[in-house]
């Protein structure tokens, strides 16, 4: 984390009596993303809001996002503040009460570096153990199902010649091929990386093959070329998906794959006829 920025950081903590400690993970940063965590005591998200966005001069605006994280199925809710600064930097914090900070540490990696805790405030720990988890049997199901559903919804879209909304549809399929790349890259590292916040760490987790065609699922508006990336989509979705099937000893349904890809060939066809 860049110096500047950690050291307003750490003189901030130390003049807020309800703040208890400041860390970040070390993998979650890098020169355009920041992403810290506040444990407090007392939680006003306005005040801490504002507060934190007076800590830099250069402020375009900043926005507050709801999460959500289990631990040991419980589920609660935290608030992110996103801060986007002029010289092209985002700085995220998210705001962790105090009760469930020593739980809710053992959900991040354990490369943490503490920016601050106060004097006599109870140690949290980091998950030394800590892996990313593995995708259960009825998710890895719903996903090929998911992502089946949105090609053929693609498909249909097409022809009603409505390339706009084909073309949102196809973010949500792309969104579920994410899923089976994040399958994917979990357990060719053993749940010891993931594919980071908006894919970010594909570059460094994905072979270049499976990368390469990835960036082919993107398209422009033309029909035929919505459809060649579509079936892209389609062939890497399918080559993921049944080697992961088989690595966790699931079922790959493939009959959903053959009859969907059959429907798909046979509209192609007679789009580009069509066209032609």
């Amino acid at each position: 984390m860049r110096n500047d920025i950690s050291q307003k950081i750490k003189d901030y903590a130390q003049t807020n009596s309800a703040i208890e400690s400041v860390f970040y993970v070390k993998r979650l940063n890098n020169d355009e993303f920041y992403s810290i965590y506040t444990v407090a005591s007392e939680i006003i998200i306005a005040k801490l809001e504002e507060e934190f966005k007076n800590l830099f001069d250069d402020v375009i605006f900043v926005n507050r996002v709801k999460e959500k994280r289990e631990i040991d199925k419980n589920k609660f809710s935290y608030t992110t503040i996103d801060l986007y600064k002029l010289d092209n930097i985002k700085i995220s914090e998210s705001i962790i009460s105090s009760d469930v900070a020593s739980d809710f540490i053992k959900t991040l990696p354990a490369d943490i570096e503490f920016l601050y805790n106060k004097p006599g405030s109870e140690a949290i720990l980091p998950n030394k153990e800590f892996t990313y988890s593995l995708v259960k049997e009825y998710e890895f199901s719903q996903t090929v199902k998911n992502f089946f559903a949105y090609a053929i919804e693609v498909s249909l879209y097409l022809n009603q010649n409505n390339t706009l909304a084909a073309s949102i549809k196809m973010e949500d399929l792309r969104s579920e091929l994410v899923k089976m790349l994040r399958i994917h890259v979990v357990n060719k590292y053993k749940g010891t990386m993931d594919i980071g916040k908006d894919g970010r760490e594909f570059t460094h987790t994905l072979a270049k093959e499976y990368k390469d065609e990835f960036e082919e699922s993107f398209h422009d508006v033309n029909p035929l070329n919505i459809y060649n990336s579509l079936f892209k989509a389609c062939v890497l979705f399918r080559k993921i998906g049944m080697a992961e099937a088989e690595n966790l000893g699931f079922e790959y349904d493939r009959q959903i794959d053959v009859n969907t890809l059959k429907l798909l060939r046979n509209n192609y066809k007679k789009l580009e006829s069509f066209l032609n």
